[in-house]
């Protein structure tokens, strides 16, 4: 037998009032264009969209990448619900409500109200102050990128709803989905490590600090942001103003309404 092998097309008949006939591929599961780096997969849930994904991710795709959590320990997830996923987002981009949301809890740890920022497309790198961080005089610049949670903490955030955070015990990656309701979100809190656990102490150790993360961000993020909508469910108040401590959220906030507009053509939001 000679030429070239040609797939051949299996129809099978159903038989139905009409006599469906279905075939081979008609019903496949629907796929989504996605893309893997760096241990973490990003979808677009528009099966026909041409988006670049790792053009859309950028920079900070670089950043992250770099880790290599493709590499990490994965520890296990938690599921918690809150605000507005907007409200919830604003909470990742500043850290001015350290010292009156997380008294006991982040704020003896890290400065409140010392932030810095660093912009890739609409995903921002935000830099947060330690403590400690006057450690840090006798370090070489060029060495100081190795010194991330002795001295400075970076959350790294892809717009619109995914929020990375390492801490020296645990790594937590949160992502936040609209919904149920339009005054709701769900988050799902992921949480990983460099390397895999010594012994059931230190894994023990893992999941307690999971459990005491999730707990900050339920009971004292997320429930601030609850009260928050009360508020603004009143009407009394007819704007909200974000302040020059908020850079961040501003940004992220004129982004959601770039997209929102949706005009290409239409300058793109700076920091």
């Amino acid at each position: 037998m000679g030429g070239p092998l040609r797939p051949t097309v299996h129809c099978v008949r159903l038989r139905t009032p009409r006599n469906l006939e279905v075939c081979e591929g008609a019903r496949d599961l629907v796929q989504f264009p996605s893309h893997e780096e760096g241990g973490l997969i990003f979808a677009v849930l528009t099966p026909d969209s041409d988006v670049d994904i790792r053009a859309y991710l950028g920079g900070m795709m670089d950043d992250v990448a770099a880790k290599g959590m493709d590499q990490w320990t994965y520890v296990g997830n938690r599921v918690i619900h809150g605000p507005n996923w907007k409200v919830a987002y604003d909470g990742y981009l500043e850290g001015y409500h350290f010292k009156a949301a997380h008294p006991e809890t982040i704020e003896p740890r890290t400065h409140s109200n010392i932030m810095e920022y660093d912009a890739h497309g609409p995903h921002l790198l935000v830099g947060f102050a330690a403590k400690n961080m006057l450690t840090l005089g006798e370090v070489e610049q060029n060495e100081l990128w190795q010194h991330e949670t002795r001295g400075y903490d970076f959350i790294r955030l892809f717009f619109p709803n995914v929020s990375i955070f390492i801490a020296p015990e645990i790594t937590q990656v949160a992502q936040m989905i609209p919904g149920p309701g339009p005054m709701e979100n769900t988050t799902i809190l992921h949480f990983l490590h460099p390397n895999p656990p010594e012994n059931e102490e230190d894994n023990t150790a893992r999941i307690e600090m999971a459990d005491w993360l999730r707990d900050v961000v339920q009971e004292e993020d997320y429930n601030v942001g609850l009260k928050l909508q009360e508020g603004l469910a009143t009407g009394l108040m007819k704007s909200v103003l974000l302040g020059r401590n908020e850079r961040g959220n501003q940004y992220f906030h004129r982004w959601v309404k770039w997209f929102a507009d949706g005009d290409e053509s239409a300058p793109k939001p700076e920091l």
